[in-house]
């Protein structure tokens, strides 16, 4: 697990690099987004602890990362994080990028849930 200087420098870290990625260029307005963006999620994990403790785990830290950047907010539950980290995962992340799929987000939902559902009774992790 991170601890939470190293989440802070994740963080920091990981919009720097998204926001060069997204503009195609480093310069001071892209740092500044980059920060502006990175010092809100950490505000809103330090005033959601249950989220804090869930950031110390790398993956789900950058899968809080990718929804606060695509939503620009969190929610304040584990229960609807983790619904919003499978919105953003299953389709709005790629309808942002203008990338066009036959399936919504819903309907790959509708797809995954039976396979997720008996990977997880037959304690399957991989595919």
């Amino acid at each position: 697990p991170f601890s939470i200087m190293q989440v802070e420098q994740f963080v920091h870290r990981w919009y720097l690099a998204n926001e060069i990625m997204s503009a195609q260029r480093e310069d001071p307005g892209v740092q500044m987004e980059a920060r502006s963006g990175a010092e809100d999620l950490l505000m809103r994990l330090r005033r959601a602890h249950v989220l804090l403790d869930m950031a110390v785990n790398p993956l789900l830290l950058t899968m809080i990362a990718t929804v606060h950047r695509y939503r620009s907010s969190l929610p304040g539950r584990r229960v609807e994080l983790y619904a919003e980290i499978c919105e953003v995962f299953l389709g709005k992340r790629q309808q942002a990028r203008g990338l066009a799929f036959d399936l919504t987000p819903a309907q790959k939902q509708r797809v995954l849930q039976p396979l997720a559902y008996h990977m997880m009774h037959e304690k399957q992790r991989e595919i």
